[in-house]
């Protein structure tokens, strides 16, 4: 998954606390959260550099080669995640 800080700042700030069992949730939501938990991460961020979610990676430098980089070593594609004012776009890169 690659996501924006904002997003994962977004994610991080409820997810994991689901997958620890520290926030209530319906069970359906707690399977998604220990799923998401064990998946790998990719954050894309000037402002930000620690990243401590479990499996949180920051992408840093040029965007389009770290995002490159990135697809080239994920053949099966990467899920993008959008989140902003305007409505949420989610797809495959």
């Amino acid at each position: 998954m690659l996501w924006g800080r904002v997003t994962y700042e977004m994610m991080e700030s409820y997810w994991p606390a689901v997958a620890r069992g520290d926030a209530e949730a319906p069970p359906v939501m707690r399977e998604w959260a220990v799923k998401l938990e064990a998946k790998p991460k990719y954050v894309v961020s000037s402002t930000r550099r620690d990243f401590p979610w479990t499996n949180s990676h920051h992408i840093a430098g040029d965007l389009r080669t770290g995002v490159q980089k990135l697809k080239d070593a994920t053949p099966a594609g990467v899920l993008l995640a959008a989140v902003s004012s305007r409505p949420s776009w989610t797809g495959w890169i």
